[in-house]
This record gives structure tokens, C-alpha cells and sequence, in this order.
């Protein structure tokens, strides 16, 4: 009976584990990393590809390409019939593609997406940054990704749009959308 309810625990024990450990996990993203979730969310719905070397190299700036790529396979994830988007997304950050995203970019692009699959509509007000001017390019994505909580800006009024993103942060940013796009 002992020998019955021991194995009965390690097989439930088994089953959680195997629930609630990603697919795959990066050397260089520790279990208690503060982008953990949202990297692995990502790797697990096939939204970004492990690397080779197993490295995920967070702290690196992520380029037009990466994020062309990881939003167009999440916008082909939960929307799979807008492959024409998603070609266009990658096609339209192909240009300077090794070039470091900026949040303005970044906004833009998840704007997009968002548009695309999004089935509903969401309440976008003005946010008022200083350095986002009511005429500015990108005001409109600024505004609805600080409004889903998906992007914020700092404490002294800025959104600082012309600063780049780690993989970490991007990574972060996408899975919030995927959560939202998937529910």
C-alpha cells in the first residue's frame, strides 16, 4: 500500500513538473529571471526559436529584424489567415534589419498586430508624454500600447521612444500581447 501511494506521488509530482516547465530553457535566462515567463511563454508557442548555442542573450539590443519576425509568427499564431500582415511586417523591417528596434518601432509594429487580430475595440485616450508630441508618427501606437500595459513611460513624463529594447524587454512586451491576442 506504502509502495502504491509513493508511486501515485511521484507520478503526480511528474505530471506538475511536466506542466509547468517550459519546452525548452535558455543557459542564460535562469528560472528566477525576471523575463523568464514571457521568454519561455514565447518559446513555447513557437513565437521565437531557441538558438543554437541554447543562449537567449537578453541583454542585447533586439534588431528590426528579430521583432519583424517574432511579431509576424504571433500575429500567423492567433490570427493564422493573415499571412499577407505578417509578410509585410517583416518585409517593412527588413530594411536596416540588423539596426537595434527603437520603443517608437516597437509600438508601431505591436500596434499592427494588435489591429490585425484584435477582435474588439479598446478605448484608446491621449497619453500626454513630453516627448511625444500630439503630431508625432507614432503617437497613436504609443498610445494604445500604454493603454493595453503593454509599453509605459518614465516618471518624469517621457516615453523615451528613440531608446532601444533588450530581448528581454521585447520579449516581455510580445508575450503580454500573445496573452491578451489568445484569451
Amino acid at each position: 500500500m506504502k509502495k502504491f501511494f509513493a508511486t501515485m506521488a511521484t507520478a503526480a509530482i511528474l505530471t506538475f513538473s511536466a506542466n509547468n516547465v517550459s519546452a525548452f530553457e535558455f543557459s542564460d535566462v535562469p528560472t528566477m529571471h525576471w523575463a523568464y515567463s514571457g521568454v519561455t511563454t514565447l518559446v513555447d508557442a513557437k513565437i521565437i526559436p531557441h538558438s543554437k548555442d541554447g543562449k537567449f542573450y537578453g541583454d542585447k539590443n533586439i534588431t528590426r529584424s528579430e521583432i519583424a519576425q517574432m511579431t509576424a509568427n504571433l500575429l500567423l499564431k492567433v490570427s493564422p489567415d493573415s499571412k499577407s500582415v505578417a509578410k509585410k511586417i517583416i518585409k517593412d523591417f527588413s530594411e536596416n534589419g540588423g539596426k537595434a528596434a527603437t520603443r517608437f518601432e516597437i509600438a508601431t509594429i505591436l500596434s499592427e498586430v494588435y489591429a490585425k487580430a484584435h477582435k474588439g475595440d479598446i478605448s484608446v485616450a491621449p497619453i500626454s508624454f513630453a516627448d511625444v508630441p500630439a503630431e508625432h508618427w507614432a503617437v497613436e501606437s504609443v498610445n494604445l500600447m500604454v493603454t493595453m500595459k503593454l509599453m509605459e513611460g518614465y516618471g518624469d513624463g517621457t516615453f523615451r521612444g528613440d531608446r532601444r529594447m533588450t530581448r528581454y524587454e521585447a520579449a516581455m512586451t510580445v508575450a503580454k500581447l500573445y496573452e491578451i491576442l489568445s484569451e
